[in-house]
């Protein structure tokens, strides 16, 4: 081997057998030193050794060198007290915000201060840092703003994040004492706050688009609402107007029957009207999303049976039979939006009853949750049926599948799909010409109920 490779072997092993050393004489002073080492390495000024005084300079030089910085040093504390901080957060935004963590944020995954840790080490050069933190801070944004969470509410929940976490900054400046490069220190402090700008800019982005999308879709529906009201109240109103011309005229005061008639279309107008403006301040309060709206354990037996003493008159004007043969068990919803719910189908069951047939009836009936913790009420009648051609429309505003059978507003059905879909439900219906139809639909079980077994009873109207 020539003269020179064989030096330059020499140097690397050399060089090895160096670090090597090295690396055990940190290991082996941060094991003995004999101030409080933690994770950084030694001490103070001087890393000494229990009982042996100041290491070599070459050693202490080397310890030195490949003493984690700062930034790493809180990284790690930051990654190691993830699920304390997250606890002590979770405490404070609920104490000071009354906003719960929970649906937004998986206590047992406090990936938050692990992302912000992983950030502070995080190359400056890289531009994937960031993106663990966004990606899943998008989705918080969108599930607040679902949630009704205000934004001076997430920003200041994000203070009292930052707010902890230099508290554990500062405590560890405390333990690092003299070995804080004040470079490194300073280079810690800007990227946290670049974390925390992060967590701020994202989420409240994600929240107003996702509100702003909201406000154009509330808007299109509230148009298309003004459009499809203008047109079904003109219908009766220029019924009765022109009856009622009609109605004044000197000849039909010497025709009693067609006088009969006009009477009659001003009287099924009007009553049309009424049903019309009432349905629709009720689909104008579902829009509205109301604040009042309460959400408590309601009782399914003592709505239906509201429900169907409230349709008495019009049930037994058809002929039509009203059985409620529910348990008595409770669901987590508004109750009126409940009996609203049930005095649409019902209603609907009523008026699409089928002259034909002598035992006309509505049955309510519920079945008690499975897997998913949901109770299914179900509407079942022995009517017309639901055309074919009519069922992919069912549940659109203003909509009748037999306008020559029933005098109502079209209104009924889409009113209960909004408020079965606000409680976080869900509605579907199985019709067959000629035999009836049955819609059923979801409502979750009260907390703590336990399931109910149904008393059979009937309430004929």
């Amino acid at each position: 081997m020539p003269a020179g490779a064989r030096a330059g072997s020499r140097r690397t092993t050399r060089g090895r057998r160096g670090a090597d050393v090295f690396r055990g004489a940190y290991r082996a002073a941060c094991i003995a030193c004999a101030g409080p080492c933690g994770a950084g390495g030694p001490a103070g000024p001087e890393h000494r050794v229990r009982g042996r005084g100041p290491l070599p300079p070459r050693v202490d030089r080397a310890v030195r060198i490949m003493r984690p910085g700062f930034c790493t040093h809180l990284s790690e504390v930051l990654a190691r007290e993830a699920g304390s901080l997250f606890t002590a957060w979770a405490h404070e935004v609920a104490g000071e915000l009354d906003v719960g963590l929970q649906p937004y944020f998986d206590p047992g995954d406090p990936w938050i201060i692990r992302a912000i840790a992983r950030y502070l080490i995080a190359s400056n050069d890289n531009p994937h840092a960031a993106w663990d933190i966004m990606d899943r801070t998008r989705r918080v944004g969108e599930a607040a703003e679902r949630g009704g969470v205000l934004p001076e509410q997430i920003l200041d929940g994000f203070l009292i994040l930052e707010s902890l976490i230099w508290r554990v900054l500062t405590r560890e400046i405390g333990s690092f004492g003299e070995r804080v490069d004040v470079a490194d220190l300073l280079t810690c402090v800007r990227r946290l706050k670049e974390a925390h700008g992060i967590l701020t800019r994202v989420t409240t982005r994600a929240y107003f688009e996702r509100y702003r999308d909201r406000i154009r879709r509330d808007t299109e529906r509230l148009e298309s609402f003004n459009r499809l009201v203008g047109h079904e109240l003109r219908t009766p109103l220029s019924a009765i107007q022109g009856a009622a011309t009609l109605l004044t005229e000197p000849a039909l005061a010497e025709d009693p029957e067609r006088r009969r008639h006009y009477v009659e279309m001003v009287e099924r107008n009007a009553v049309r009207m009424g049903h019309l403006i009432s349905d629709i301040l009720a689909l104008t309060t579902v829009l509205e999303r109301r604040a009042e709206e309460v959400v408590e354990p309601v009782s399914i037996r003592a709505a239906a049976r509201a429900v169907a003493d409230r349709l008495e008159p019009e049930a037994r004007g058809r002929g039509v039979n009203v059985e409620v043969d529910v348990p008595d068990a409770e669901v987590e919803v508004d109750g009126r939006a409940l009996e609203l719910v049930l005095k649409n189908l019902v209603r609907n069951g009523i008026r699409y009853a089928d002259p034909a047939k002598s035992d006309r009836r509505v049955r309510v009936t519920a079945d008690p949750p499975v897997d998913d913790g949901n109770w299914t009420l179900r509407v079942e009648d022995n009517g017309l049926g639901i055309p074919e051609g009519a069922r992919r429309r069912i549940f659109e505003r203003f909509y009748r599948a037999a306008p020559e059978v029933d005098e109502g507003t079209g209104l009924g059905l889409n009113i209960a799909k909004e408020l079965i879909e606000r409680w976080g439900g869900k509605i579907w219906f199985d019709s067959r010409e000629g035999v009836g139809t049955v819609f059923s639909f979801t409502a979750p079980r009260a907390e703590g109920e336990a399931d109910g077994q149904s008393p059979g009873e009937q309430l004929a109207a």
